[in-house]
């Protein structure tokens, strides 16, 4: 009877030592999404969601692409082992535990902890179609972060010499070719927007990147991206392009020994007549410009007036000019 009597103390004192120890922890609470917008800024919070893309590991740290049914955030330099880094696969499922901050009209979650939770099902989300009604508007209020996809044509960026290019290297063209992001102005309806190739969320030697350094001016491509807000603007992390206008190659033998130039222009619209090219002397000729030909015998004229439905070639015809004495 008294051993009883003691067995029961003992299992009575073990679970109020139990019951006293789960009051001081502290339970961990998962925030819907829209329980995270509503969260004030600065303050820690906890988010259940889904990985749909992540950028390089570097230095214990990864940023995360993040997004569930209701809605999208970016984790910004995860804080993140090797061995985690290589277990996290498209829309598995995470926790992260951090700070929600705000930088240059970004809202995210900043400098997590991270548990990866293997036996959840994966969510992998559709890209938004967002091309009717594309504004900075719309995507900070109802889209941010999201995956989403829009047509729109590829406006000219002009560099320091006032030249026209589709993209530049870095957003102030101050990068190194292949070692840097691609940045490049659309036009979506009346509106301008500029979006982006990340380097390090899609490397120097993907599709998508060649693809951004293959951009042509006027064309129209659909674009897949991550919505990033930056200065209150959509700044796309573009990791899509497909090229919706069909295009030709019209290359140019200017018959001086120098490369062929090839320009890319619209299938069935005129190819605008380049400037008259000038060639230097040699020691017996001077060489004057007589006009562009279909054919490198000279047979043909090629009429600037005609459309171009297919790639092609045109030759520049020159006129020797003997020396005299």
């Amino acid at each position: 009877m008294k051993k009883t009597k003691i067995l029961s103390f003992l299992g009575v004192a073990v679970a109020a030592v139990l019951t006293l120890f789960s009051c001081g922890k502290k339970e961990v609470k998962d925030l819907t999404y829209s329980e995270f917008v509503a969260a004030p800024l600065d303050s820690n919070v906890v988010v259940k969601s889904y990985v749909q893309d992540n950028e390089s590991w570097w230095d214990g740290k990864i940023t995360l692409y993040l997004q569930d049914k209701d809605g999208a955030i970016l984790a910004y330099n995860t804080i993140c082992t090797k061995e985690q880094a290589n277990e996290i696969t498209k829309g598995v499922c995470v926790r992260v535990e951090g700070k929600k901050v705000e930088w240059s009209g970004e809202v995210e979650i900043s400098d997590a902890n991270l548990t990866i939770l293997k036996d959840e099902e994966k969510y992998v989300a559709q890209a938004t179609d967002l091309t009717n009604g594309f504004s900075n508007e719309t995507v900070k209020t109802n889209h941010p972060n999201q995956l989403f996809k829009v047509k729109g044509k590829v406006q000219a960026k002009l560099d320091k010499d006032n030249n026209p290019r589709s993209y530049f290297n870095n957003w102030d063209n101050s990068g190194q070719v292949d070692a840097c992001d691609t940045y490049f102005d659309i036009k979506v309806g009346d509106n301008k927007f500029t979006f982006n190739v990340r380097r390090y969320l899609r490397g120097s030697d993907t599709v998508v990147y060649k693809a951004s350094r293959e951009l042509v001016i006027g064309f129209e491509y659909e674009f897949t991206a991550y919505a990033y807000i930056y200065n209150n603007e959509v700044q796309a992390r573009v990791i899509g392009i497909k090229q919706i206008t069909e295009g030709v190659d019209v290359e140019i033998d200017y018959k001086d020994g120098s490369q062929l130039k090839v320009v890319t222009i619209e299938k069935n619209t005129k190819f605008a007549r380049p400037e008259d090219p000038t060639r230097p002397s040699d020691e017996t000729y001077d060489y004057q410009f007589a006009g562009w030909y279909t054919d490198p015998a000279y047979l043909a004229t090629y009429d600037f007036d005609t459309n171009v439905t297919e790639s092609m070639r045109i030759f520049a015809k020159w006129n020797k000019v003997k020396k005299t004495a």
